[in-house]
């Protein structure tokens, strides 16, 4: 078969413009420019969240053609209204938020990466009552009240399972909502009888020597728990692949780096979270993953039937954004 060329184009000039023309298509699609390059994001400022921060500074985000401006919120439970009126494109959402959101009409997804507990104690999350006060173990938190950052959240939901795994029904504990940095002064002025508290809280509160640990929630309940990822509304995510592509691709990159510099790690976390670097320099680094595991969501979902969070079964699957590679 004879190839008809247009006139006044060669042979060469006609076969480089379809290998052109074949590798645009062949491109991955995080390759493209983000079809939302301005994006908001919000966040708690923990130390287990600081690889957004360290995206930010080392300019991943800009390398992905990203401009990111980042919220803080009290906890990821608050932001799925948020994502849904399109106030934040991505925000940190426990995969316990994501699936009562879901339950409730929303259709929230998950993105990597997901900031892990410890297998083993002491674990990212503490249970914490004061020093010298009459809290010596979990069961003396009978008739008390205990600080989470918000009801509903994973904090809340594994203090209950944590409760329940040493004896205690959860109802007879009243739950206070307090933001995470304002713990251990309610602690320490009586206002609640223990704290759910995460690094660098925890440490901190320890090493003042007016804290105690009772246990540590999540490592007693599901070691390795995914704690946190970050969500989106569905219909934005796949709207939006190439944004999406580049936003994981960058919060990797900076879960790398922290992994590979400990020492500019401790830094950043001390910046992040407005702590001291010597305080800083006692926390165990977290673990994160950049992949999310539907083994680990669908063990969270069962706790959540457990404790009567989910009126029906939800798929693990369901809750996990596709990202085009």
């Amino acid at each position: 078969m004879k190839l008809i060329l247009p006139k006044g184009e060669s042979m060469h000039t006609h076969l480089a413009a379809c290998l052109f023309t074949a590798a645009l298509a062949a491109a991955p699609v995080w390759a493209q420019a983000p079809e939302t390059p301005k994006i908001r994001v919000s966040t708690i400022p923990i130390a287990g969240m600081v690889p957004i921060h360290a995206a930010q500074k080392l300019g991943y985000f800009k390398d992905a053609g990203l401009e990111v401006t980042i919220d803080f919120v009290a906890g990821g439970a608050q932001t799925v209204p948020l994502l849904v009126q399109g106030t934040f494109q991505f925000a940190n959402t426990p995969p316990v938020s994501a699936a009562l959101a879901n339950q409730q009409g929303f259709n929230i997804r998950l993105v990597p990466h997901t900031l892990d507990d410890k297998r083993s104690a002491p674990g990212q999350t503490a249970s914490l009552a004061k020093s010298d006060g009459p809290v010596k173990s979990v069961a003396d938190l009978k008739g008390k009240r205990v600080a989470v950052n918000t009801i509903n959240s994973v904090n809340w939901l594994y203090d209950r399972a944590f409760l329940r795994k040493h004896g205690l029904d959860p109802s007879q504990v009243t739950y206070v909502e307090i933001p995470f940095p304002s713990m251990m002064d309610a602690l320490a002025r009586g206002s609640v009888d223990a704290i759910n508290v995460p690094q660098p809280f925890h440490r901190i509160a320890v090493n003042t020597g007016q804290a105690r640990v009772l246990g540590y929630p999540f490592v007693d309940v599901q070691p390795g728990l995914h704690i946190t990822a970050y969500g989106g509304s569905a219909a934005w995510l796949d709207a939006n692949p190439n944004t999406v592509r580049a936003f994981v691709t960058a919060m990797n990159r900076g879960v790398e780096y922290l992994r590979s510099h400990p020492d500019e790690a401790k830094n950043l976390i001390a910046e992040f979270t407005k702590s001291k670097r010597e305080l800083v320099e006692q926390i165990p680094t977290d673990d994160w993953s950049t992949e999310l595991a539907v083994s680990n969501i669908a063990a969270i979902l069962k706790v959540m039937q457990q404790e009567g969070m989910l009126k029906k079964p939800l798929e693990a699957k369901s809750l996990i954004h596709e990202i085009r590679r």
